[in-house]
């Protein structure tokens, strides 16, 4: 089956909603086409005439709701699923027109899609009572990847860090993740730490991961964090906003501070560090857990599910 896949930011790319889509186009049994181009009108309108006038699919997947209003174009001609990676009208860099397209973007996705999903299932419930229509819950995902200890050390030591440390890395800079703080942590932390950004060497990336004493999730609003599945995934203890999204992923496998107090941010590391041999274990659970229930290839498993029961469908 052709299905088309709209909404990538960069193609392919670990990063963000991308990943989920990267991971589609790589292990789906179907031949995926990706348009990439998002946040660009210009690019979409050509994607859609593209996609509409030139070739032909059996199925279009849109992935953020951000894009949805081009969902009820796209059911002109094909069945159409949306995938919710978040509520863009939640983050605060936005301004209020901004939030109000997010808003009414939202709305026409949630009102038109043939099929909706979400990668949080706290924010799957939440669309589910707001839009009266079933929305199922298919998380991101984790795979196996190089993991370069040695190249990551010398990151450390460039960076001049011996030792300990606690790690907040984030795939790109926006409003919302907590690097305010961050900032104010540091200035009392007795352990130094590395703040990475958009770090495109991933092995060296995930090595820092796995050498890491902690990695802090300090995010406002998350759907389901990238940066959270693979930190989980290389058994390193987390300390995470208490976002609900993050609280139904780690469980009681991790530690949570009140979102957007630094105090308390502050008060749980040292709670962690403390108590660090407890923590650890827990990492090693929820590494489990992660490896079984949110890996790739099963993750998406369930898209080719939602697909074929869309082209069984087809009327």
């Amino acid at each position: 089956m052709e299905i088309a896949v709209f909404g990538a930011r960069k193609f392919p790319s670990n990063q963000a909603a991308d990943a989920s889509i990267t991971a589609i186009h790589k292990y789906s049994k179907h031949h995926i086409s990706v348009y990439d181009g998002k946040g660009t009108f210009l690019r979409t309108f050509k994607n859609l005439y593209h996609a509409l006038r030139v070739v032909e699919f059996d199925l279009v997947h849109v992935h953020h709701t951000d894009e949805a209003w081009v969902v009820p174009l796209l059911r002109l001609r094909y069945k159409v699923i949306l995938t919710s990676h978040g509520r863009p009208y939640q983050v605060s860099k936005w301004g209020k027109l901004a939030r109000i397209y997010f808003k009414i973007s939202e709305w026409i996705g949630m009102r038109t899609a043939h099929v909706v999903t979400s990668v949080s299932k706290p924010q799957k419930d939440s669309f589910q009572s707001r839009y009266k229509r079933r929305v199922y819950y298919v998380p991101n995902g984790v795979e196996k990847e190089k993991v370069d200890l040695v190249k990551a050390q010398i990151y450390l030591k460039v960076c001049g860090i011996r030792g300990d440390f606690i790690l907040f890395t984030m795939g790109r800079f926006i409003e919302g993740k907590g690097t305010e703080l961050i900032r104010l942590v540091k200035l009392h932390s007795k352990i130094p730490i590395l703040t990475v950004k958009d770090m495109t060497d991933r092995a060296t990336l995930l090595g820092l991961m796995k050498l890491a004493k902690v990695v802090l999730l300090p995010s406002y609003e998350e759907a389901m964090s990238m940066v959270m599945l693979e930190a989980a995934y290389q058994g390193t203890p987390i300390i995470a906003s208490d976002l609900e999204s993050n609280k139904y992923v780690l469980r009681e496998n991790a530690a949570y501070f009140k979102t957007g107090e630094w105090v308390d941010l502050f008060n749980r590391l040292t709670n962690v560090l403390d108590n660090y041999k407890s923590y650890k274990k827990k990492a090693k659970r929820l590494r489990h857990t992660i490896i079984s229930k949110y890996n790739w290839e099963g993750v998406v498993r369930q898209y080719d599910e939602l697909y074929d029961s869309l082209l069984d469908n087809r009327s």
